[in-house]
């Protein structure tokens, strides 16, 4: 595993391309360290071979299970940050659920300068 100590690394687990650029792109010029996984199976690849501080995490990932991934994440990062997000407001029996395994949770479309300050504040807490 890729130790990366003194880097703020995050992985976007999102297929929705065009969305996970954007967010990359700005989390870039915010000095984090980006990689983007478009499935579930992709992340899961990711998360055992690079260590992240932080993951990003659409419920509705395709091919892999969100909780899983999550799950996975917290047995290798136990100190890691994970903030799901969705795009419905009616999933709200999935956040819920997904509360119990994660920091924090965003409805799509999220303010990006709120995100930073949210990922800022939790590596300072953290």
């Amino acid at each position: 595993m890729i130790d990366s100590i003194h880097e703020r690394r995050v992985i976007i687990v999102d297929n929705n391309e065009s969305l996970s650029m954007d967010l990359a792109n700005i989390l870039t010029e915010q000095n984090f360290v980006v990689n983007i996984a478009t499935n579930g199976m992709k992340a899961l690849k990711l998360i055992e071979d690079i260590r992240y501080n932080i993951m990003l995490i659409d419920i509705d990932i395709p091919s892999f299970s969100a909780i899983h991934l999550c799950d996975r994440f917290r047995t290798l990062f136990p100190a890691g940050i994970i903030i799901l997000f969705c795009n419905e407001y009616e999933k709200i029996s999935e956040r819920n659920l997904f509360k119990a395994c994660s920091d924090y949770f965003l409805l799509k479309p999220f303010n990006y300068s709120e995100l930073i300050l949210l990922l800022r504040e939790s590596i300072f807490n953290g």
